[in-house]
């Protein structure tokens, strides 16, 4: 009895590993694909969706990339957001992947960061969009989530220097700019630089990453209620 039961477990476990791997498979072959079906919440396929590996910056912001969606807060959990407040969020982002205009004119002031610097609801409400309406100067953001100093620096020299811009302001954010640079000293050494690093890993590494965010995925929808 026992052993008939673990034969029909071993059975739909080894079925259940063939569907997500022939699944993974084929959108391994066809990456368009998953940009197509609701696959955001899993987040093997929100980086796929968003970013494209780069060999100074480790990744970069698809061209002309649009979001619309909701804001909830960054101290809200895998587990914790199904009563998060929701605020409309929406974000446009030019040719480079940078919140800006798409071939916008030459701006008077460069502004270099992370996500607190990309960051706004609209583009008016992002730093560079207030300083914009309190001077009148032209700015452009070179802000990007989950940068550091090294990539300040690179997208700085690679996209921005060359705009004739009068004035750069780098801003520094002390609460994990260090750490940014700790972890883009390790990518340089060819590890990982946070859960960003998912060009270098082989084809099963890519799908046991992929099961386990699909796995933590299911997990949050099931604790939410939603499933």
């Amino acid at each position: 009895m026992i052993r008939r039961f673990l034969q029909r477990l071993g059975l739909l476990a080894f079925s259940f590993l063939m569907c997500t791997l022939t699944i993974f498979t084929i959108f391994e072959l066809f990456p368009a694909l998953p940009d197509h079906l609701p696959l955001q919440g899993i987040h093997y396929y929100a980086l796929k969706e968003r970013y494209l590996p780069d060999s100074e910056l480790v990744f970069r912001r698809k061209p002309l990339y649009r979001y619309q969606g909701y804001f909830v807060g960054d101290h809200y959990g895998l587990f914790s957001d199904k009563n998060a407040p929701r605020i409309p969020y929406r974000a446009r982002f030019d040719e480079n992947g940078f919140r800006n205009e798409p071939h916008a004119p030459a701006p008077d002031v460069i502004l270099l960061g992370d996500s607190f610097l990309e960051f706004g609801m609209d583009e008016n409400d992002t730093l560079a969009g207030r300083l914009a309406a309190q001077t009148g100067l032209r700015t452009a953001n070179y802000g990007m989530e989950w940068y550091g100093p090294a990539q300040y620096v690179t997208a700085f020299r690679r996209y921005a220097v060359d705009l004739g811009a009068k004035t750069a302001v780098l801003c520094f954010f002390e609460g994990n700019d260090l750490r940014d640079t700790g972890q883009y000293l390790n990518w340089k050494r060819g590890g990982d630089y946070y859960h960003f690093n998912l060009t270098r890993k082989n084809f099963l590494q890519r799908y046991l990453i992929t099961f386990k965010d699909s796995m933590a995925f299911a997990a949050k929808l099931f604790c939410a209620g939603w499933i």
